[in-house]
């Protein structure tokens, strides 16, 4: 096989995963309530984390989440004891999302389960 055959087999593979993992934050994002989802004349960012297995099979959300604000000003300022999320960019939160995942799964693990 050439280099380029090669190249463009490798290319062919990186998008078919990445239409299955968009697939898969679809599902999980329509599986999700109605309320707090943009409305039609509206829009907002996604982002999720998803595992699989090495060779791209056994897809699965892990944590995902939607927004594209931060809170600033006074908002900020009445918030110092550390009860209100500031950065609510999709990303931040869908990160904040899989560390809570994350360190459940490790307490669980710690008490035996």
């Amino acid at each position: 096989m050439s280099w380029d055959e090669e190249r463009a087999n490798k290319l062919a593979m990186e998008q078919a995963f990445a239409l299955k993992a968009l697939a898969a934050a679809e599902q999980a994002y329509a599986k999700l309530p109605r309320k707090g989802k943009p409305q039609p004349n509206e829009w907002s960012v996604a982002a999720v984390f998803l595992a699989s297995r090495e060779d791209g099979s056994g897809l699965r959300v892990l944590a995902g989440a939607t927004g594209n604000k931060c809170v600033g000003g006074a908002v900020a300022r009445a918030a110092s004891a550390g009860d209100v999320v500031l950065d609510g960019h999709a990303e931040v939160l869908a990160r904040r999302a899989l560390q809570k995942l994350l360190l459940e799964d490790a307490k669980r693990l710690q008490a035996g389960g």
